[in-house]
């Protein structure tokens, strides 16, 4: 499955890096909205929407183009509009969750953060939607990319109805329930097929491991969409989620997930680069996580529990054991290999080491400091969880801006 990689369309690292960077910031927002005691509302949003999202965006930025060989235009100015539109307008919803007892201000302000959003997000997809049909060679890897971005277009819709209800407008949604479920649903499904489909091609390539069979990610994508569709209907027909079909839906959800973290446990201790690194712990870690909210989901059906707030639960765990740990895990790997990469695009001899570009004790740390924060998390307690995002967010800027200044100055000093 793995066809190997060219530069010849990428586009400069600079862009790939701002998207990178601007994710960090984030993170340490998330843990200052919680000591600012705002809205939770306001961290969970920093994590997806920024550290997430921006994340995914610098992902796909620089993969789209690699592995499906197509040229972005104007991606530069693209991304610019999109960090522009991003951070403007998720500092206007950080903002707004201040306002919450000054009617007016806070109409206004989620007013102009709900649009700078979408304008973000539309900027950035139509650009990528616009230059898909010039694809030609496709590959598992770019199926479950625009299986997730389509997703991602759901998942903007479902958000965009509930910010414009939460400042007072409807036109016929009545169930916030229903909203909100489908708004998580599709989340979980955005970040599962984007992280699966970039899996597929990383770990592989990376760790020198056997590829995913194919009978397995070719069932995936229609897994998790009859898993959307599922869980859409069942918010729809029951808010309270006692219909029978709910049983359905987290026995789908605990299968796939348990399949998905099993498979890549699997490949990865099967792969032949046996080196030891750090990036290592983050991936093993993920994708226990990910069996271990399988096992929720068998509780679930064991009588555990059946209420939404076992699903919002879930949800949590899922996104920061499995979702920050993988992107972590990805960062620590992509960063350093772009740097190299295109060192060696522009001709310079000498290399660094990959393995020096973010040494390996900087990755123990954040390890470290990240399980610390997910304890806490765990245990409830939230301030150690908080202050494990800003460091983390702190020295994710540190690093990531380390290895994008030897790029230049290798550059620099090469001419």
């Amino acid at each position: 499955m793995y066809q190997g990689i060219s530069l010849r369309q990428a586009p400069p690292l600079g862009v790939v890096i701002s998207f990178f960077l601007n994710a960090q910031y984030y993170l340490i927002l998330a843990g200052i909205s919680f000591f600012l005691e705002l809205s939770p509302i306001t961290l969970v949003h920093c994590l997806t929407l920024g550290f997430l999202l921006l994340s995914v965006f610098g992902a796909i930025t620089q993969m789209l183009p690699v592995l499906a060989g197509i040229y972005l235009p104007k991606v530069r100015i693209v991304s610019a509009l999109t960090l522009i539109f991003m951070n403007l307008g998720i500092l206007l919803f950080i903002v707004g969750s201040g306002l919450i007892f000054k009617d007016s201000l806070l109409e206004f302000t989620f007013g102009l953060a709900l649009g700078c959003i979408s304008l973000g997000i539309l900027i950035f997809l139509g650009n990528v939607f616009y230059q898909a049909r010039h694809i030609t060679h496709k590959t598992p890897t770019i199926y479950y990319m625009f299986a997730a971005l389509v997703v991602l277009v759901g998942l903007w819709i479902a958000g965009l109805t509930l910010g414009i209800k939460f400042v007072g407008f409807t036109w016929g949604l009545e169930s916030q329930i229903w909203l909100l479920l489908t708004h998580r649903i599709f989340a979980l499904s955005f970040v599962t097929l984007l992280i699966f489909g970039v899996i597929l091609q990383v770990l592989p390539m990376f760790y020198v491991a056997p590829a995913y069979p194919k009978i397995f990610y070719a069932t995936i994508v229609p897994l998790l969409f009859a898993l959307l569709l599922c869980g859409v209907v069942v918010g729809f027909l029951d808010e309270n989620l006692q219909n029978p079909i709910i049983y359905f839906f987290y026995a789908l959800l605990g299968v796939l997930l348990l399949s998905l973290g099993v498979m890549s446990l699997r490949i990865l201790f099967l792969r032949k680069r046996k080196i030891t690194e750090v990036s290592l712990w983050f991936w093993v870690f993920g994708f226990s996580n990910l069996i271990a909210c399988a096992l929720c989901c068998f509780g679930f059906l064991g009588g555990l529990d059946s209420t939404l707030p076992f699903l919002s639960k879930l949800v949590a765990f899922f996104a920061l054991g499995f979702v920050l740990s993988i992107i972590f895990a990805m960062m620590f790997k992509i960063v350093p290999f772009l740097t190299w990469f295109h060192l060696s695009f522009n001709g310079i001899l000498e290399l660094p080491n990959m393995r020096e570009i973010i040494p390996q004790k900087a990755m123990k740390w954040h390890f470290t400091i990240f399980i610390v924060s997910y304890l806490g998390l765990l245990f409830s307690c939230f301030f150690v969880f908080a202050s494990g995002l800003i460091l983390l967010g702190g020295l994710g800027i540190f690093y990531i801006s380390k290895a994008f200044r030897l790029y230049l100055c290798m550059l620099k000093t090469s001419t």
